[in-house]
């Protein structure tokens, strides 16, 4: 059994409820399709072959956000957004060599310690103990792309063989579904009367698909600019 100490980001865990994976992104971000390379309907299939599972919330914002890549003046070379190439580098590299590992992104984390999780969270975020049947130990440190090509797959294959770094910034890896089973601290902006309100249990929701302030609106077919990108 793993667990750890997760930080609420979203804003919806509550003890006794399962985080698990969705075959739809719950906030309902839309496929970019380009004109003349692939569609929409492409897209949706590729995912679906990919990670016919489903995956979990992180899984669905690095795989649906969208992020234009930037053109240099000069040598007019792109330049993408660095944590969400990493994410899909990190994803080739276990599947091509640690295929029995859970991807993380059909995973949720934690940290070993409350005391590392109030230092990750921010003051309005929640802390609860989480579990899962699956999961594994791995040094944030190595979640980089590095200044080489070489680098970038050794940073991979170390994070995802549990090898540690000098100064090691251990995570906790859940795999899907993950139990939430008590909350560890109680927020300043929550009091008593917070808690026995029924508003409260809606701000509480165990899926994002209850929590109305996580919607991105419906998802329709989008064009993805044929020439994009900005000017450093």
């Amino acid at each position: 059994m793993w667990g750890g100490y997760s930080v609420d980001r979203p804003g919806f865990y509550c003890p006794g409820g399962e985080l698990g994976l969705w075959t739809k992104d719950p906030m309902n971000r839309p496929f970019w399709r380009v004109p003349g390379r692939f569609e929409k309907k492409e897209l949706e299939d590729h995912l679906l072959e990919l990670f016919p599972e489903g995956l979990s919330l992180h899984g669905w914002q690095y795989m649906l956000d969208r992020h234009d890549f930037i053109r240099h003046p000069i040598t007019n070379d792109a330049f993408v957004n660095h944590t969400w190439q990493m994410e899909l580098t990190f994803e080739m590299v276990r599947r091509a060599v640690f295929p029995k590992i859970n991807s993380r992104l059909q995973s949720y984390f934690a940290w070993e310690t409350l005391d590392d999780a109030r230092s990750f969270r921010k003051d309005v975020q929640a802390i609860y103990r989480t579990q899962s049947r699956n999961g594994f130990r791995a040094d944030q440190n190595w979640l980089s792309l590095g200044a080489q090509g070489i680098a970038t797959s050794l940073c991979a294959h170390r994070y995802w063989s549990g090898a540690s770094s000098s100064e090691p910034l251990w995570e906790i890896v859940l795999r899907a579904p993950v139990r939430i089973i008590e909350k560890n601290e109680i927020l300043r902006a929550e009091t008593k009367a917070d808690i026995g309100d029924p508003e409260f249990v809606v701000r509480c929701a165990a899926s994002p698909l209850d929590h109305p302030s996580l919607d991105y609106g419906q998802s329709e077919q989008q064009d993805y600019p044929e020439r994009t990108g900005i000017s450093l």
